[in-house]
């Protein structure tokens, strides 16, 4: 690891818990985005802490915000790509 904050040559070390936000699309209720999330962690055995969530200042958009527990690469690449199924996603960080 160097330390020119580009974050080159640095790995995760797994098991790895973050604090998941999705910036969604706030046409499509709340309940109905957090119960997508909910199944694809469900489906990819991921463990998961309470939803937080906030409004936009123009309340266009939604953001979600969700503690997990990643095991491995592999099932952290599969969220991602899962993520980008749900519909009204715009954005996962």
């Amino acid at each position: 690891m160097n330390g020119n904050g580009k974050g080159e040559n640095q790995k995760v070390k797994y098991p790895v818990s973050f604090n998941l936000k999705t910036i969604m699309d706030n046409s499509i209720p709340k309940g109905e985005h957090e119960k997508n999330i909910k199944s694809l962690l469900l489906k990819l055995g991921i463990t998961y802490k309470t939803f937080s969530s906030k409004l936009s200042s123009n309340r266009k958009y939604i953001s979600l915000t969700v503690n997990v527990r990643i095991e491995d690469e592999k099932t952290f690449g599969a969220l991602y790509e899962g993520l980008k199924n749900i519909p009204g996603v715009k954005y996962a960080l």
